[in-house]
């Protein structure tokens, strides 16, 4: 609540000032007040205040940079001349008002770097809103950091292009064949380091791969995945949903080795309409592997023979020579209720089971699941029951 006077001295919202200090975890006996701390501390407390950089507050409510407007002039000048503090936008439902405030909180952020998330699709009566925001937001691509978007999949033309201060991006669009899909092609993306695709389209000049230390390509074909991973040679953390063989012509091209000397984490799901009858993990050459998720069907042949039904990822770590590396596999299953997948599952943990970690996960989390897939908490939280997932 805004107040007059001089905003040097101070004010009548000393109640205020008490409950804001005292949510920005500052003892208002004992801080100096406000009105006496220099501008540029004060914004830095603001700032403090925030989630960490690229995190997103909320656009409005107490934990908002919105709600320090309120407070007194001081706290509302300050505020404003903060660019850092508006730079991060967090869209879950674009309507008029959510939209309105992400095209004020662009223009307080002055040359700032951009965090952008935006959940939502541009569906039904939230089209045009989605319509605008993406509009407002292509006219300061020059500053995206860190995007994150439901994207419809006629703008994927218009994401392309120069990309200066990227480091992480997220696109996501409704399904298409990939034969139908648009390519994304980036340039002048000298930052970029962690890439997200799903149901967007690919190819070899599309993205500064050698570069890229974290992938992720959800619903993509095994040839056009391995095309550009054969050059990604950077990669810590990869994660692949696969649909389908692909092209097979492009496969004929990729080399019979594929060597990604300082991989980590490898999560690798398909698709079970498409179960393989050959080892789509023959060409990974994996000497740093620490983690691994695989589906049930990509751990080796369907056999009888248990020496056999784990033949696949056995040769991948052996040629990899990973054993000292590896702490942890997951199985990642379809039916939970299925017991020849728990027979295996049985016998990956008698395999493994020593100085390696084996677990399970139903593989429906698997996509859905942002960024807590390359990070620890992933591989040693418990995760929820299908029930607590809803």
């Amino acid at each position: 609540m805004s107040s007059s006077g001089n905003p040097g001295s101070p004010t009548n919202s000393d109640d205020a000032l008490t409950l804001e200090l005292e949510h920005l975890h500052l003892d208002p006996k004992h801080e100096p007040h406000p009105a006496l701390l220099l501008p540029e501390l004060l914004a830095e407390i603001f700032i403090q205040y925030l989630p960490p950089y690229p995190d997103c507050p909320p656009l409005g409510g107490p934990d908002s940079p919105k709600h320090l407007l309120k407070v007194c002039r001081l706290w509302r000048d300050v505020a404003l001349s903060s660019p850092a503090l508006w730079r991060c936008i967090q869209i879950e439902k674009p309507r008029r008002s959510t939209v309105l405030t992400a095209e004020e909180w662009l223009s307080r952020s002055g040359a700032a770097p951009l965090s952008i998330h935006v959940e939502a699709e541009s569906l039904g009566s939230f089209a045009q809103w989605h319509d605008r925001l993406f509009e407002v937001s292509l006219l300061h691509r020059a500053r995206w950091e860190f995007v994150h978007w439901k994207i419809d999949e006629q703008w994927i033309p218009r994401v392309s292009g120069a990309a200066p201060t990227l480091v992480e991006l997220t696109l996501s669009a409704t399904w298409q064949p990939p034969s139908l899909r648009s390519n994304i092609v980036l340039h002048d993306a000298t930052r970029l380091r962690a890439v997200c695709l799903w149901n967007i389209g690919y190819r070899l000049d599309s993205l500064p791969w050698p570069q890229l230390t974290v992938l992720a390509l959800l619903n993509t074909d095994l040839a056009d995945c391995m095309a550009v991973l054969s050059t990604a040679k950077a990669l810590v953390h990869c994660k692949l949903y696969l649909r389908d063989v692909g092209d097979s012509a492009v496969l004929s091209r990729v080399p019979t080795t594929i060597e990604l000397p300082a991989l980590e984490t490898l999560l690798i799901d398909l698709n079970y309409h498409r179960i393989p009858d050959s080892d789509w993990l023959a060409p990974f050459v994996l000497p740093s592997l620490r983690n691994i998720a695989v589906c049930h069907p990509l751990l080796g042949p369907r056999s009888d023979i248990d020496s056999v039904r784990l033949q696949w990822l056995q040769s991948l770590i052996q040629r990899s020579r990973c054993q000292r590396s590896l702490a942890r596999i997951r199985v990642l299953w379809e039916d939970p209720d299925n017991a020849t997948v728990n027979n295996l599952l049985g016998l990956v943990r008698t395999t493994f089971g020593g100085a390696v970690q084996v677990d399970e996960e139903e593989d429906s989390w698997f996509v859905s699941r942002d960024a807590d897939w390359r990070e620890e908490r992933y591989w040693v939280e418990p995760r929820p029951t299908p029930e607590e997932e809803t």
